[in-house]
This record gives structure tokens, C-alpha cells and sequence, in this order.
């Protein structure tokens, strides 16, 4: 039974598209299975989102490059003649790796955008004040650190900046008085909020960078 081609766009295949061919006089193009040991690499090359390819599914030769479609073997005869012989169906190599896709819309094509780290999104541009304080926000609450960059470190900055959490404990200006901080200065700084008789939202920073919120339900 034919089938159509797996890449997004591509008609190969389509009956409607068989019959066009046929009445312009156009060879329908060969359509190959994967073979089992390529079907993650061409899954990788293929921009499809909707659908994984398997052995049952097929690609057409118009996404692959011609070196890879082979139509014909030479050998030699006896007398050292080369003779070309044409397969009635062409093959195709079996380390090919589809990658040619015309017909797809641009944003199929589009290279990814890599997203800084938050080390990186962290340093701040060269009007940062000395000890300006940024607002993180943890739920409904905010905690204010210090900014500790000037114009000046950022310029020479070789390493990106770790704000140290145990270390700076006593420089963190707490968002309200029901808010309470305990700290061995190294290896934990924990953060409690009291309502009623009961701490509901407890923020512990296990590392200097790293913090773990818990929340206690109504």
C-alpha cells in the first residue's frame, strides 16, 4: 500500500499528487523506509513535533541529497569494459540522513535561541548602584537581597557573581516583622514567616544559591 512521505509540507505520496505526476509525465518520487538503526538520527533531522518515525513510516528521495540515491552499479567485465547497470528501483545508501526540506514554512526553520544562564542574567548592566536592593519574589512574599556589582566590578568581572546567602545573612533586610531568619553563617539559613501560632511559609537555603520553600495549606 503507498505511502505518503513523513515530512511535514511534502505531498509525496498522496494519491491526488500520484495522479498529477502521472498526467505530467513525472516519475513519482522513491520513498524509503528507515532503516532501525538510523530512525533516532533521522527523528533528530526531521522537523516534525506531532509524530515520532517509525520503520512503517517513509521519506521521500526529494530530502536527501543525490550522492545518497543510487540508481545503478558499474562493474567490469572480462576485458576490463565498464558496464552500468541501471536497478529498476533505485536504493538508497544506508547511512543517509534526510536533510533537505524546501517546502517547509520559515518558522520550521528558525534557529533555537539559547537562553542565558541565571548566572549570566544575573549581572547587571553598567548603571548598577552600589547596595541597590533586588526584590525576589518566593509566592506572595519578598525577600530583598544587596546588590553587591558596582559599574566598576562588572567591567572587570572575570568570574560570574554568587551572591553567598549563610555569609550576608545579617545584610538581608526582611519584607515584615513576622518574618524570621536563623543561621549558622555556613551551611544553613532559614527563613519563617509566622501566622497565628504556626510558621506557614519556611524558606531554607541548604546551599548559598539554592532554596527550598515549603508552604503550609489553610
Amino acid at each position: 500500500m503507498p505511502i505518503k512521505c513523513f515530512v511535514p509540507v511534502c505531498n509525496s505520496g498522496l494519491p491526488k499528487q500520484n495522479k498529477m505526476n502521472k498526467l505530467q509525465g513525472i516519475k513519482p518520487p522513491s520513498i524509503f523506509h528507515p532503516p532501525e538503526n538510523m530512525i533516532d538520527t533521522w527523528n533528530v533531522k526531521i522537523p516534525r513535533a506531532d509524530k515520532l518515525l517509525t520503520k512503517k513510516d517513509g521519506v521521500c528521495d526529494l530530502h536527501f541529497v543525490s550522492e545518497d540515491i543510487i540508481s545503478h552499479k558499474i562493474f567490469e567485465d572480462k576485458e576490463g569494459n565498464e558496464i552500468k547497470y541501471e536497478f529498476k528501483k533505485v536504493i538508497l545508501n544506508p547511512n543517509a540522513i534526510p536533510c533537505i526540506f524546501p517546502n517547509l514554512p520559515s518558522n520550521f526553520n528558525k534557529p533555537e535561541k539559547k537562553r542565558k544562564s541565571p548566572m549570566e542574567r544575573s549581572i547587571r548592566p553598567n548603571n548598577v548602584k552600589r547596595n541597590k536592593p533586588i526584590d525576589i519574589n518566593i509566592g506572595n512574599q519578598t525577600i530583598v537581597s544587596i546588590q553587591l556589582v558596582t559599574e566598576d566590578t562588572v567591567k572587570n568581572i572575570i568570574e560570574p557573581f554568587r551572591y553567598n546567602v549563610h555569609t550576608d545573612a545579617n545584610n538581608i533586610n526582611l519584607p515584615g516583622a513576622m518574618w524570621g531568619m536563623h543561621t549558622d553563617y555556613s551551611e544553613k539559613t532559614i527563613f519563617t514567616h509566622i501566622r497565628g501560632l504556626f510558621n506557614d511559609k519556611c524558606i531554607i537555603f541548604i546551599t548559598p544559591n539554592v532554596a527550598k520553600v515549603f508552604l503550609r495549606e489553610k
